[in-house]
């Protein structure tokens, strides 16, 4: 079997960080602020945690958080067309009993291959997604008609070319300005609608 590093690493990073330990307030001021890192990693294989639903082909890239002692996820699913899902638990031994409600539909619409954080200085809940570089917004990340209208955060930036769309965005944040990283090269420029 061949495995692709990147989404093998993507993978583990996000099972390690849905991991993470501390406090979930309902009036999002106190998210999870510690995570300390193993001194030993030690695997174990089972079955799949979460199937699809019937005449999805695959669930992949999910974005997992862990709030309000449930997890909660964004995952893209192909039923013919790229889509996305939302979903949560409260153990991962239930994860498959979860009821997967599908994006399409609400005002967000399909947020494939997703990012889901909570941005402090907003008080808001952010999802970003590949597509037409956008972003959504919600003070509520259990109700899945919440999140706004797609927005683009490169409003101001140079268009999407035709057939080389860029791809799985990532936001990294710290005390300083979010940053925004992307597979395709860019111009050095702010990004003033993000």
């Amino acid at each position: 079997m061949k495995f692709n590093k990147k989404v093998l690493g993507a993978v583990l990073t996000s099972v390690w960080l849905a991991g993470c330990t501390g406090t979930s307030s309902s009036d999002n001021r106190e998210i999870a602020k510690t995570c300390p890192l193993p001194s030993e990693f030690q695997w174990e294989a089972s079955s799949a945690l979460v199937s699809p639903n019937e005449g999805i082909f695959g669930i992949k890239d999910p974005s997992v958080v862990y709030y309000e002692d449930k997890y909660h996820i964004w995952a893209t699913i192909n039923d013919g067309n790229w889509k996305s899902v939302y979903f949560s638990f409260a153990d991962w031994q239930n994860a498959s009993k979860a009821v997967q409600q599908p994006m399409n539909g609400t005002k967000v619409g399909n947020t494939v291959a997703p990012q889901v954080f909570y941005y402090r200085p907003h008080n808001k809940w952010y999802n970003f997604t590949q597509w037409g570089r956008g972003y959504s917004t919600t003070s509520d990340i259990t109700d899945v008609n919440s999140w706004t209208a797609r927005k683009d955060f490169l409003q101001d930036g140079p268009p999407i070319e035709q057939g080389k769309p860029e791809l799985d965005y990532w936001v990294i944040c710290d005390d300083g300005p979010a940053g925004a990283f992307e597979r395709k090269p860019t111009v050095l420029t702010p990004r003033p609608s993000a």
